[in-house]
C-alpha cells in the first residue's frame, strides 16, 4: 500500500434521510417524509474526504456477508478508499443511520449500533496498525477492538499517531481521558465539550490543552478553535447557504488531517478545513463533502483574498 496511509477504524452504512417540519422531543409525535438512502458512517465519511484529496485511506470495519455489504465495499472502492483492513463475517451486523433533516438544514442523526460489542483483529488489520501513519477513530470504535490497548501499543511501536474524534455520543467518563491523551491530533465538538465538563469539570478543555500536542474545537457556525501548548487559533466559518450538516465535521477532520499530514502551518489546516466544511454544508448528503483538492484550494483563496 502507498504510504503513508491512514486507517480510518469505524463503520460503514447507509444513511436513511426523512425530512421534517418539527424537532425530535419527547413524547412528541413527528411527521416525516423519506427522502433517499446513502451511503455513509461517520468515520467512512472522512476517509472518503481524505481520498478525495489524493490521500492514501484505508478503510478499517467489520461487515456482514449481505448484498447490503457488497454495496457498500463497492461505494468504498468508488471513493478511493483501500479496503485491506475490512473484516467481513456472516455473523457481523450492520449498523445504519436515521437522519432527520430540517427545512434549515439542520439534523438529527438516530444511530441504530449493532449487536455486536467487541471484534477481534486478524493479522492483516494488526499489521497495517504497525503501518500507518495515523490511526483516525473515534474513542468508542477504539474501546470495540479486542485488547485495543495492545493494539494501540503496537501501532505506537510501528510509528502511527492517533487522531481522535470525540463526539458526546463516543465519550463515557473520566476514564476516557487518559485514552484522549495519548492522541496527537484531537478533534472535540461543543457537545463533546459539555458532557466532558459535565464528567470531569469546567477545566478540562485547558487539561487537555496541557497533554494533546494539537486540540481542535469546533464550534458550528461559530467557526474553531485549535490549541496547540500556548498557542491559539480562532478560524472563523466560511459563509455558505445550508443545505444539510450532516458530514460537515467529518470533513473538517478529514481535510485538517490531510493538510497536517502535508505539514502545513496550524491556521492553514485550519482555514483549509473550514473552507472543505462550508462547502460540504451547502450540498445534500453526508459524501458531499468529497471534493477535488483544487476544488477547496479555490474556495480559500478566494476567502484569503477577502482579508
Amino acid at each position: 500500500m502507498q504510504k503513508p496511509f491512514v486507517v480510518f477504524l469505524g463503520a460503514n452504512c447507509f444513511d436513511e434521510y426523512y425530512l421534517t417540519e418539527g424537532e425530535l422531543a419527547p413524547g412528541n409525535k413527528l411527521m416525516a417524509e423519506f427522502r433517499s438512502k446513502e451511503v455513509g458512517g461517520m468515520i467512512a465519511n472522512a476517509a472518503s474526504v481524505f481520498a478525495g484529496y489524493g490521500g492514501c485511506a484505508c478503510m478499517m470495519d467489520f461487515l456482514d456477508a449481505s448484498p447490503e455489504s457488497d454495496e457498500l465495499m463497492r461505494a468504498m472502492q468508488g471513493y478511493g478508499i483501500h479496503p485491506a483492513a475490512i473484516s467481513r463475517e456472516p455473523h457481523y451486523q450492520n449498523g445504519k443511520c436515521m437522519i432527520l433533516l430540517s427545512k434549515d438544514g439542520e439534523r438529527t442523526i438516530l444511530v441504530v449500533e449493532p449487536k455486536q460489542k467487541t471484534y477481534v483483529l486478524n493479522q492483516e488489520q494488526k499489521q497495517l496498525l504497525t503501518e500507518c501513519a495515523f490511526l483516525y477513530t473515534t474513542i468508542s470504535d477504539l474501546k470495540k477492538l479486542q485488547d485495543y490497548q495492545q493494539a494501540l501499543s503496537a501501532a505506537f511501536a510501528g510509528g502511527a499517531r492517533l487522531a481522535l474524534d470525540v463526539e458526546s455520543t463516543s465519550f463515557s467518563g473520566s476514564a476516557d481521558l487518559a485514552l484522549i491523551q495519548e492522541a496527537e491530533l484531537v478533534f472535540v465538538n461543543q457537545s463533546a465539550l459539555k458532557k466532558m465538563q459535565a464528567a470531569c469539570g469546567t477545566q478540562v478543555l485547558e487539561a487537555l490543552r496541557q497533554k494533546v500536542p494539537i486540540l481542535v474545537l469546533t464550534k458550528g457556525a461559530q467557526g474553531s478553535q485549535i490549541f496547540r501548548g500556548a498557542e491559539s487559533y480562532a478560524i472563523p466559518a466560511f459563509p455558505a447557504q445550508v443545505v444539510d450538516t450532516t458530514g460537515a465535521g467529518d470533513t473538517f477532520n478529514a481535510s485538517f488531517l490531510f493538510a497536517h499530514m502535508m505539514a502545513w502551518g496550524l491556521l492553514e489546516c485550519g482555514r483549509f478545513a473550514s473552507a472543505a466544511a462550508s462547502e460540504k454544508i451547502a450540498r445534500f448528503g453526508a459524501r458531499a463533502g468529497v471534493r477535488p483538492l483544487a476544488d477547496i484550494l479555490k474556495r480559500l483563496e478566494a476567502e484569503n483574498a477577502k482579508g
